[in-house]
Order: structure tokens, then sequence, then C-alpha cells
């Protein structure tokens, strides 16, 4: 069973039910998807994919508090370390649309942490930091993100264009930037 990889092994029962919860998130469904993870989770509490899924679904509906929560769980139960990562950087990204930029920039540093060649958690680190107003600070993680990778010598900016930030915006002063972006449908698809 793939789900297995993720984390604890979860009921067949809440297997399903995860299953028929990103397909039906798959394709905007999110409140019916919302549903059946949650009861994914009641049936398999420590279900770490169900909990980063239904969190993806709450942050797809615009219900940031109930996402942050989610992806904090998740990154707490995950046993995979691709899955930590991915619930860490969610959370991140998540607080930056909530306005809670000491929990993002946390995050950030988590996720930089665990891989230091990944451009999203550079480019996370670097959103947060400038929004608390370190534009040095958020400059060298962005330039961080955007060399090329040690190891493999590969550039890692990929995600640089997804920032909600950029040069540009960190030679403004801090009141002139706009608020973070919030989800629209592409990156609604992007969740999943």
């Amino acid at each position: 069973m793939i789900i297995a990889c993720w984390g604890v092994t979860p009921s067949p029962e809440a297997a399903r039910l995860h299953e028929e919860g990103v397909r039906l998130a798959q394709v905007g469904e999110y409140l019916a998807a919302a549903t059946k993870l949650q009861q994914a989770l009641e049936l398999s509490p420590e279900f770490a994919e169900a909990a980063y899924a239904l969190g993806q679904c709450y942050g797809a509906l615009a219900e940031l508090e109930r996402a942050a929560e989610l992806f904090r769980r998740a990154e707490a139960l995950a046993q995979s370390p691709k899955l930590r990562l991915r619930a860490t950087l969610a959370f991140g990204e998540v607080s930056l649309q909530r306005g809670d930029w000491e929990a993002a920039r946390s995050a950030g540093e988590r996720a930089v942490a665990m891989d230091r060649s990944n451009a999203r958690a550079w480019t996370l680190l670097g959103d947060a930091q400038a929004r608390l107003g370190d534009p040095e600070a958020a400059a060298t993680a962005y330039q961080e993100g955007r060399s090329p990778d040690s190891r493999t010598g590969r550039s890692r900016s990929a995600d640089w264009q997804r920032s909600s930030l950029s040069w540009d915006t960190l030679r403004r002063p801090f009141r002139q930037q706009s608020r973070p972006r919030r989800l629209t449908r592409s990156t609604r698809r992007r969740c999943f």
C-alpha cells in the first residue's frame, strides 16, 4: 500500500476515505473532500498524509487557521522526510497568508534545515524575513535559493518566480509592499 510510506499504516477504511477525499479535492470539491479526509483522520488519528491533504483543502477554502493546525500536525506525524518537508513548507506559506511572519520564518528555517537545496524553502525564508523588516537577510535567502546546488550543479531557482516577493519588492519600503498572495485557482490545483 503506497500510503504506508508516508507514516503510520492507516486502517483500510481510512485509506479508502483518504483516496476519495483526494480525488474530490483534485476536481475542486473541497468541502466534500474535507468531510472524507476528516473521517479518515477520525479512524486513523496518526495518518499524516490525511492531515496534510485536509490542510490543503482548508487552505483552498481560505480557512487558514485550520489549515495551519493540520499542517503542523502532519509535520509532527510524518515519518517520511518528503512529507515532513511538504507539510513544513505548506505551514510556512499559510503563515505568510495569515500574516504570522514569525511562524513563517520559523517554518522557513526548519525547511532549509531539512533540505538546503530546496529553492521553495529559501524563498519562504526570504519572504518571511522581508515581512519582518530584514531586507538584507531576505536578499541572502533569495540569493541562496537562486544559486546552483553544490551537490548537483543545477539551479534551485524554479520556485523563485512563485515567490510573493521579489528583488524589486525588497527595494521598496515595507509599508508599500502588498499583502501575501491568496490562493488562486492555479495555486489550488498545485495543492494535490
